[in-house]
């Protein structure tokens, strides 16, 4: 039915006449009505004459386009005047696009953080048809929805690994591959008595995956050692401290991806057990005997 028709905007009808010598007029619309057309997709054109729809062909998208609007489909009133059948037909000029490649900001994040990917057309510099592309990933999700020449993708939380994003448009795809990264830590923390040490290692996923470990802040009570993943923490209160000491001293971690601008914040605490010690200089002014106690 003609009302089921979409008809597409700004095109001239052209004037031809019946075989009685009356004079109707040739347009046409397309299904779906646009002129940009995904490869592989099916779309249709249909002759109207007088808006009546007179013959529908099926629209050749199964090349891409080299440039745009470079296809074009005639359709030909054939009970038009013998002599000038060029007035009696009509030309529908299109273009049919695919994926050619995916782009992304970072090829690698942590885990739970975003990267953003972007589907470049071809022919270049044309736009996708609406509904194009369509986005899918091995891991993870979209939270901004999955359609359209741009989107976000937001890593899984708790693990590392590679993920690859793909592009579908029609019946081509296009695809890059990520990598999320997991760090944790092996030991660390807890309890951290006078001038003892606390040794840990942190742990990436995927094994191998480059990081580098940095120590933001640094309490006076505290010495840290870094090499590689490996951590070194110790205790370096003394025993002239004339007080009592049972605050929390905590560690901020920092995780790089070199290269990249991501970064995750790992904080560490350890508990400081309580302890008392009498200044020696008080002792001995004072030629005193006293007992300092060690209390936890």
């Amino acid at each position: 039915m003609l009302a089921c028709l979409a008809f597409v905007a700004g095109d001239v009808m052209a004037a031809c006449n019946a075989p009685d010598g009356t004079e109707v007029e040739l347009d046409y619309s397309i299904d779906p009505s646009r002129d940009v057309f995904a490869i592989g997709e099916s779309a249709t054109m249909t002759l109207l004459v007088d808006a009546v729809p007179y013959a529908t062909e099926t629209l050749d998208t199964s090349g891409v386009s080299t440039t745009e609007n470079d296809k074009h489909h005639k359709l030909t009133y054939a009970d038009g005047k013998e002599d000038s059948p060029g007035d009696c037909s009509i030309t529908f000029d299109y273009t049919v696009v695919k994926v050619e490649s995916v782009t992304a900001d970072s090829s690698r994040c942590f885990d739970g953080q975003q990267i953003s990917f972007t589907a470049i057309p071809l022919p270049s510099g044309t736009d996708f048809p609406s509904g194009c592309p369509i986005w899918s990933a091995s891991a993870g999700s979209f939270p901004g929805g999955n359609v359209g020449p741009s989107v976000v993708w937001q890593a899984p939380s708790g693990s590392g690994a590679a993920a690859t994003i793909t592009a579908t448009c029609g019946s081509s795809s296009a695809c890059n591959a990520v990598t999320y990264v997991h760090i944790d830590r092996e030991g660390g923390g807890g309890s951290l008595l006078r001038q003892a040490r606390d040794a840990f290692t942190f742990v990436v996923e995927p094994a191998g995956t480059d990081v580098s470990i940095s120590a933001l802040s640094v309490p006076p009570s505290l010495a840290v050692t870094i090499n590689d993943l490996a951590v070194e923490v110790d205790n370096i209160l003394d025993d002239t401290i004339y007080a009592y000491i049972d605050n929390v001293a905590s560690v901020e971690f920092e995780a790089s991806l070199p290269g990249t601008e991501w970064l995750k914040n790992i904080g560490i605490d350890w508990d400081l057990k309580k302890e008392f010690r009498k200044i020696r200089q008080l002792q001995e002014a004072t030629n005193f005997r006293s007992v300092g106690c060690d209390c936890e």
